[in-house]
């Protein structure tokens, strides 16, 4: 139904064989995911062509991380002598990229909302017309209008000075298109976001108060937006990056959220790592940083290598604390030797999942482990241990367990985790609601997992439908915050 809907995003669509046979086309268009991404044509052009040479593989006009190209002379130039080009003379007024969804037990999940889905507005109660900025990864900015708010489409990641530029041209086409006026312009709390620095110059241009909020109080913000609740909820929000009150990279948060409020009851224990965007990406690196104290980390590392990363530790050298939950499927892919190095954001994780997957659907009885849940003094909440579930991976990949039912049983470890801190949080204040939320969330393997478990214990259960679950739901969010705060 989705294929033959209005919105015709592309859809992913699980083989029906195993990943690695043969298929009728080469093996680096999908580059060994278990999913294709499928799409119906849209344009008259495209339905002559699949008419006249059958299923076509198309991919996205433009280099890598940045915007769609714009300008025929700038796709001319890039495909000179090595691509043909079939073109028409229509202009492109609007870059819009294709909207991306996939689908788990429970329905539809959104990937990238784009095309098919912008300018679509949400109702929402609200005292005051609201800019949102959103925030630097797969950024869009939400304007909040006389109880409507419009979330714009997915314009990649701001650290590209391409879709900077994108991001500042969509921000003037909608207040033109929408006669927009805002009273309160809001922002992520991270002081060096780009989409902070945007908003802080809109906020100086037009006299208008600036508002901050926490990056994972608008995400489970924006699942309270999208589906009306006023009540309490229990907040589930698990990503790689968020910056915390407390200058900490946070990322694996439960939050109790009632309206414009929220308390930070528990989270993953706040770890020491080696900083940096481009460290990072390196998943064996975080890996030694996590199990340095556990383990000798030269099967992830060359001695040299590991003697720097326990010295840097030592030293606090551009070391940060991080409750991450992204960073932990890194680890625990980079320990299981699925993925060293993330090519792209949750490259490393996806790898993790797709093992996990194929061990649910092959029938691999999962490798029992556990998180252990801590309670702390008020103001610290409880804090979730993993030396012990990285011990116990650490000691069955020694033994050369299959790593299938290793990557199954983590999935299900942390799903037992979720169900378990928020039964503690319905005991002491009979909150029934949770809402899920965070770019990890794009598991479709965790999440019809923790939705399972969760309702099996009588929780009503909530997510982003309509919008992503990862930072592209953020300014919706951010929004809903504002609209009655400013």
């Amino acid at each position: 139904d989705m294929l033959m809907s209005p919105i015709h995003p592309i859809v992913l669509l699980r083989f029906l064989d195993e990943p690695y046979l043969e298929r009728p086309f080469a093996p680096n268009v999908v580059n060994g995911s278990l999913y294709c991404g499928c799409f119906l044509p849209t344009t008259a052009l495209q339905y002559m062509m699949v008419e006249q040479g059958g299923p076509l593989i198309f991919t996205s006009g433009n280099i890598s991380d940045s915007p769609i190209i714009q300008d025929e002379d700038d796709m001319l130039a890039l495909c000179a002598d090595r691509i043909p080009v079939l073109y028409n003379k229509r202009r492109i007024h609007n870059v819009v990229d294709d909207s991306v969804v996939k689908f788990c037990a429970d329905g539809p999940m959104v990937i990238r909302r784009a095309r098919g889905y912008v300018p679509d507005a949400l109702p929402m109660e609200a005292t005051r017309n609201v800019f949102a900025a959103g925030g630097d990864l797969k950024s869009a900015f939400c304007m909040l209008k006389d109880g409507l708010a419009y979330v714009s489409s997915f314009m990649g990641d701001l650290e590209n000075f391409l879709n900077c530029e994108l991001y500042q041209k969509s921000v003037d086409y909608f207040f033109n298109l929408l006669s927009f006026a805002p009273t309160c312009i809001v922002c992520d709390l991270h002081p060096n976001y780009f989409s902070r620095k945007i908003a802080e110059k809109l906020s100086q241009k037009l006299s208008v108060p600036l508002l901050a909020v926490q990056h994972h109080h608008a995400h489970i913000a924006s699942v309270m937006a999208e589906h009306g609740i006023t009540d309490p909820i229990i907040g589930v929000a698990f990503d790689g990056t968020g910056y915390g009150t407390d200058g900490h990279i946070w990322g694996g948060e439960f939050l109790i959220c009632h309206k414009q409020q929220y308390t930070r009851y528990a989270h993953l224990n706040d770890t020491k790592i080696i900083g940096g965007d481009a460290s990072l990406k390196d998943a064996a690196k975080t890996a030694c940083c996590y199990t340095h104290h556990l383990h000798d980390c030269s099967k992830l590392k060359t001695p040299e290598e590991n003697k720097m990363i326990r010295a840097g530790l030592q030293n606090n050298i551009n070391t940060v604390f991080t409750s991450s939950m992204g960073r932990l499927f890194d680890v625990v892919s980079a320990l299981l030797g699925i993925c060293y190095q993330n090519q792209y954001e949750g490259h490393g994780a996806m790898e993790l999942e797709k093992i996990a997957e194929l061990g649910f659907e092959r029938g691999e009885q999962p490798i029992a482990m556990a998180f252990g849940v801590v309670d702390g003094q008020a103001e610290a909440g409880v804090t979730i241990e993993y030396d012990g579930l990285l011990q116990t991976i650490l000691s069955c990949a020694e033994q050369n367990e299959s790593i299938y039912a290793l990557a199954l049983g983590f999935h299900r470890a942390v799903a037992d985790m979720i169900t378990t801190v928020c039964k503690r949080v319905r005991h002491k204040q009979a909150i029934h609601n949770v809402a899920l939320s965070g770019g990890v969330f794009q598991n479709k393997l965790l999440l019809n997992l923790a939705i399972e478990a969760l309702q099996n214990e009588g929780f009503a259960v909530f997510r982003n439908v309509r919008y992503p679950s990862g930072d592209g739901c953020i300014s919706l969010g951010q929004a809903y915050l504002a609209g009655a705060l400013c």
